[in-house]
């Protein structure tokens, strides 16, 4: 929703299958996560007001057991946060 260009996230699962159809072997693996300010990633790119405010209303619903987004929003003082996931894979080609 932020941006565009971003249509989706794979998850480990899948970036592992790719790895197997194209021939490599994953030698190492690393997650990360890192909380983010809702407020400071939405202008970090100049997020629409409108749009922010639709991010904002998921993420407010998610912590009140509303539909997950996948994004582990939380409260951190008085202020959305959410985790950033990153994974990081090398691999040797079979």
């Amino acid at each position: 929703m932020r941006d565009p260009s971003h249509v989706k996230n794979r998850s480990r699962n899948e970036f592992l299958a790719l790895y197997e159809k194209y021939g490599y072997k994953v030698t190492k693996q690393e997650a990360t996560k890192i909380s983010k300010s809702l407020f400071d990633w939405a202008a970090l790119t100049k997020t629409p007001s409108d749009v922010f405010e639709e991010i904002k209303n998921m993420l407010k619903a998610e912590m009140q057991n509303g539909s997950l987004t996948g994004f582990y929003p939380h409260l951190q003082n008085g202020e959305i946060f959410f985790e950033q996931r990153f994974v990081f894979f090398i691999g040797r080609k079979m």
